[in-house]
């Protein structure tokens, strides 16, 4: 097992469940980039969670013109106010001091587009997410963006301006079955010394949408700052967030159960073992031996087979060799078969007992930080 245990970014497993954290850290990137579905891949999956992504090539109107949905970015540009400043967090690294994060827009909410979305492995819950501003939407929150907004709070500073991200949760049959918000920017408070624009990053807790059947996370933007009907209707903040540490539970058994019979057993390591190594691009399912939902078959996946088939049976005796990388596995196995076989509403201007940086308000409202809604 030594071997195995250098393979990064292992999902934690449980007696009852496995945790699952999308942190973005292992999909390819080079340095000061960001890929926002140039490919036309239409998305990337990590942990088994499915990010969307459209792509439309109008690159005659600027390099990385046009996507909507989901991009990945380790981009650290603070400064700068502008569509080429799309995918930097505006706290400079991912949380925690990360080198890389998933970065949201939402053409739908901008005025033509999709919304992002995650749709989640089945039978997880979602547990937390953390959440950012981007740089170029703080900054033109903050001063202001010639032909996109003006400050929030208007020349005097007294205007009511808020930038709300709600996540809803959708279930099966596409239907919302709760919601949870976060306020990005709130200039709504009694003392303007109240008012903030979110600076860091901050926990959101999803736990309100566990129990719902929620199999995607729906996420959009709504501004105080928006052309309300019309043709050239939307929000004129810049649509978007940076998100990072997605958590999920998992039920046991139900990841390395590759052949969906019920069971984890020899047969599900004979998928794993005929995609081994053959999907270095990413591309896998689980029928093709992807456990660990990362689109590759590799040690990971074998780790999640090899713990889960200890709870239906004994577990088989492994004896890897180094392979390239952090040490590929040249196995010999022996097996033992087990014993057993929407539309967006605007939210009603108010003020929130917790602002987006752990402050309290002066007056308790309904409106929470975080609330969920059936």
């Amino acid at each position: 097992m030594a071997a195995l245990l250098c393979l990064a970014g292992v999902v934690h497993r449980g007696a009852a469940a496995q945790l699952a954290v999308v942190d973005f850290e292992n999909l390819p990137l080079g340095p000061h980039a960001a890929y926002f579905g140039a490919d036309g891949a239409g998305g990337f999956v990590v942990e088994g969670a499915r990010f969307n992504n459209v792509y439309v090539d109008l690159s005659q109107y600027g390099p990385t013109c046009c996507w909507d949905g989901w991009a990945y970015s380790n981009t650290r540009d603070v400064a700068s106010v502008g569509p080429e400043n799309q995918f930097s967090a505006f706290p400079g690294s991912g949380a925690d001091g990360s080198s890389q994060y998933g970065i949201g827009y939402s053409g739908l909410d901008a005025g033509y587009g999709s919304a992002p979305q995650i749709e989640l492995p089945e039978g997880a819950e979602p547990l937390s997410i953390a959440i950012a501003n981007t740089a170029w939407a703080a900054l033109a929150m903050r001063d202001g963006a010639p032909g996109f907004t003006p400050p929030f709070g208007g020349a005097a500073g007294g205007e009511d301006d808020w930038f709300l991200l709600t996540i809803y949760g959708v279930d099966a049959a596409a239907q919302r079955v709760a919601a949870v918000e976060h306020y990005l920017a709130d200039y709504r408070f009694a003392q303007s010394s109240d008012d903030y624009i979110q600076p860091g990053w901050r926990a959101v807790d999803l736990t309100p949408l566990r129990g719902r059947g929620v199999r995607t996370l729906e996420f959009r933007l709504t501004s105080s700052d928006a052309i309300p009907e019309g043709p050239y209707a939307g929000i004129l903040t810049p649509a978007y967030f940076a998100a990072d540490n997605l958590a999920f539970s998992l039920p046991s058994g139900a990841v390395a159960d590759l052949n969906r019979d019920g069971r984890v057993d020899r047969d599900d390591f004979a998928l794993w073992e005929a995609g081994w190594g053959g999907f270095a691009s990413g591309g896998a399912a689980p029928a093709d031996g992807d456990a660990t939902g990362d689109g590759r078959v590799d040690g990971r996946d074998l780790m999640a087979w090899q713990t889960q088939f200890g709870a239906l049976g004994e577990i088989p005796a492994v004896t890897p060799v180094p392979e390239p990388g952090c040490g590929g596995l040249l196995l010999a196995m022996t097996l033992r078969r087990p014993r057993r076989r929407t539309a967006v509403s605007r939210p009603t201007p108010g003020k929130r007992p917790t602002d987006g940086c752990g402050r309290q308000s002066p007056a308790a409202s309904p409106k929470q930080t975080d609330t969920a809604s059936a």
